[in-house]
Formats: structure tokens, sequence, C-alpha cells
């Protein structure tokens, strides 16, 4: 039986209503205002279109959203290039937010700091005993690795700061020692990167990582970890007794009014998600997973059947102004429209540096220094800097799938780029923030 054309025609404005009035809805939530209304110069801020459509011309991404706030209000909220092919980037779009997870991790577990939980300082043995007696790996004289017993245990002030000793199968090549605790996590089936295969939950994760050694002691280095943050997320399922989705959900999203954000996401939102491309120059769709070193690595995690690893250290699914709410919560130290998550001293020790001086220390991605899950830029010195400039006393963090934000204290900015594909946007990204760094004019 054929439709009415008159009722197909309803039918079709109906629909195309109902998506401007979703579109609209949410132009209405995000007001941007008058950049000279916050100090910022609207002629300046024209670099950052630029920068952008140079990235997207230069195939280094598919598309983009950016987003600029200053006193809390933002000033620039843009959506750039396609979604994926012949899809249009909306600034509502749900991206992979891969290690940017990592602060709202810290950030739940010092939301338990506040509550008089635990102390920093206490051995993650009390809570996690499979802790208790850990070994070190060491090379001796004869260039022969050994295990050694760790000098002291890990503390859940060494968790957050990364400077526990755990380790992770992505920095495998970083030397023998490395190598030598990642194939240990192999054995044990440690699940660190992204993969649609995953099948462990945070408890048997953890339980898996304590298995294996620490690639030096506790509190004499910096090392990045995704495990580290595992156990982070498991703590603050011991410690409040809620799954760790559900904890994030109930005292940070619904608090900040953080719409959009799981480690799952609903296939009623799959067509917000922009598809992750590989090859910049090329810009060719990922289609499947791939290896990294020993263990594999793909967004198809996103859409994956198997939803029992909530990875705490690269797991979230959010949009840009959702995740906007939480950088701007943690400007205002701690609250964010009436809507206190955090202390005011919890944001400061996770901002601030909580790392010793030294090489051992620095962040080999940035040369920065680290506080509670964000990178903190120390010094104003361009030779001691690799990725990016941000100010004396900014800080922030990224993504793997090129996503990243900047809070500036000193200009109250906030500066978010958000793309999709595998680290080639972040020198764009940090771009971006120059352009809106210069755009500041009082």
């Amino acid at each position: 039986m054929k439709k009415c054309p008159r009722i197909a025609r309803i039918i079709a404005l109906l629909v195309l209503s109902l998506f401007i009035v979703t579109t609209l809805a949410f132009a209405q939530e995000v007001k941007v205002v008058n950049p000279e209304s916050v100090g910022m110069s609207s002629t300046m801020l024209e670099n950052v279109d630029k920068v952008v459509k140079m990235g997207l011309e230069k195939k280094f991404f598919k598309g983009a959203v950016v987003l600029v706030a200053r006193h809390g209000k933002i000033c620039y909220f843009k959506p750039f290039g396609e979604a994926e092919e012949g899809k249009s980037m909306e600034t509502d779009a749900i991206f992979r937010l891969a290690s940017m997870t990592k602060t709202i991790t810290a950030a739940a577990l010092m939301q338990l700091w506040d509550r008089g939980m635990f102390q920093l300082k206490d051995p993650i043995s009390k809570y996690i005993p499979a802790f208790k007696s850990m070994k070190v790996v060491e090379m001796d004289a004869e260039s022969q690795i050994k295990e050694v017993p760790a000098k002291r245990e890990i503390r859940i002030q060494d968790l957050l700061s990364f400077t526990s000793g755990i380790s992770a199968t992505m920095l495998m090549r970083m030397s023998p020692l490395h190598a030598y605790v990642g194939k240990c996590f192999v054995k044990e089936g440690v699940q660190d990167m992204l993969s649609e295969t995953y099948t462990k939950n945070l408890k048997e994760n953890v339980k898996a990582l304590a298995k294996c050694p620490l690639v030096f002691q506790p509190g004499e280095a910096w090392g990045y970890s995704q495990g580290a943050t595992d156990v982070m997320g498991y703590l603050v399922e011991i410690l409040s007794g809620k799954p760790f989705d559900r904890y994030i959900e109930d005292h940070i999203f619904n608090p900040l009014k953080m719409k959009d954000f799981w480690f799952y996401p609903p296939k009623d939102v799959f067509s917000r998600i922009p598809a992750v491309y590989l090859k910049p120059g090329k810009l060719i769709k990922a289609t499947k997973e791939w290896s990294m070193g020993p263990v594999a690595l793909g967004s198809l995690y996103t859409f994956g059947k198997n939803k029992a690893y909530l990875a705490a250290g690269g797991g979230l699914h959010g949009p840009t102004y959702g995740f906007y709410r939480f950088a701007q919560m943690l400007l205002n130290m701690g609250e964010l429209d009436g809507a206190r998550v955090l202390s005011r001293q919890a944001v400061k020790l996770m901002t601030t540096i909580q790392v010793a001086d030294g090489p051992k220390f620095r962040n080999y991605f940035t040369n920065n220094r680290w506080g509670y899950c964000v990178d903190v830029q120390a010094d104003e010195k361009m030779n001691a800097l690799n990725d990016w400039y941000g100010g004396k006393g900014s800080y922030g963090w990224r993504g793997f799938w090129s996503t990243l934000w900047i809070n500036d204290p000193a200009d109250e900015t906030v500066v978010m780029f958000m793309s999709q594909i595998p680290r080639a946007g972040l020198s764009w990204g940090y771009k971006v923030h120059n352009a809106v760094s210069a755009a500041v004019i009082q």
C-alpha cells in the first residue's frame, strides 16, 4: 500500500521540526557571549578558525569542536569539518575522551578524601591487600633483570601523582624494564588499552595488576600508567560501595549537569559519535582494531558488546560542553553554579605540582610536571618544554584520540579542542590554545 504524498510530507516536516527543536534547545542551553565582554578580541579569535581550517586542509583531522571560555563565560564555541564522510561535525558530538578520563577519576577519589574516607599517605594495601608485598624490577651489573622487594608500599598519593611504579603495556618499548613488566601484564591478562574484546571488571583487572612487578621503586620516579588509574577507580568502588560508573554519575556528572557521559554510550546516541580516522594526510576511517605492541587497540570498544571493563584511565565518552563544565569547576576551585563537588584544598592539590624535582619526575610527553592526573606548566623557559606553552601555572590533559583541555588560572580561561584521530590532532589543539592566549586583551 502506497503512502499518501501529503502524509509523507507531514511526517518529514515533523521529523525536521523535532531535529530543529532539539538543536535549538542545545544552542539555548549553551549561551555564548561576545568575546569583548570578557576581555577577549573577536578579531584575534578569528585566528582560531584559521588554525583549525589549516589542520583540516592538511588532513590532520577530519573534524573538530573548539570551545573557549573566560571568567566563567563561553565566548567561542564552534564545530569544524566532518564527524565522518558526508556528515558535518556538530557541537553536541560525543567524543572518545580517552585519557581525559583520568582527571575525572582523580576528582572522584579526592571527593572521598574530602569526606575523610582515607589519608593520601595510606598504603593501598590497607584497602587492597594484594599490593602488600610488591616486587620491583632492576637491572644488575651484568644487564640481567631481577625482581627485588619494594623499599616501601605504594601510597594512594603515588597513584594520583603517577609515582607508584605501576607501568603500562603502551610503554613496553621504553626500556628493557618496561618490556619485562609489560610481558607480565600480557601473561596475567591485564587490560590497560582500549579494545572491544575486554571482559574484566575493575576488581579483576586490579588483581591481575598486583601480580606483576613495578617498573621503579614507589615515589622515586614518574611513570604514565593506565593501571594506576584503574586502581584509583577500584578504590572509589571500595570506599563508596558503588560501581565506579554509578559513583561518578551521582557525584560528578549529575551535580555539574554534565549530560551524555558514559563508558559505553547507548545505541540511540551512536549517530552523535564521530568516526576515528587514521593516517594524517590521507585520513582513512578506522574500521577494525590494530596492534600496539602485544595488545590490541582501537575505537570499536565504544560500540563493543562486552561492557564489563570501566576503564578509569581512558574509557569515558562525552561532549565538549559537558567536559567544559568539569574544567570550569576546577578553575572555580571546586564549585560551579552553586554545586560544590570538591573542596578548594582538593583542587589545589590536584592542580599544583605534586612530584619531586629532577628529570626522573618530568612528564615525558610534554616535559612538564604532574599534579594529580593533570599536566602542570612549571616553567616559563621555552627550552624546558616539548608540546605546548600554556603559561606558568596552567594545567590540563589530553586524550589519545586528539582531545585536550587547558585551564589557565592567570587569564581565567578554559580552552578545549576535540577531535578523533590518534595523537595527530594534538599539536593543532596546542596551536589553538596559542591563538586563544593571544586573543586575551584585558
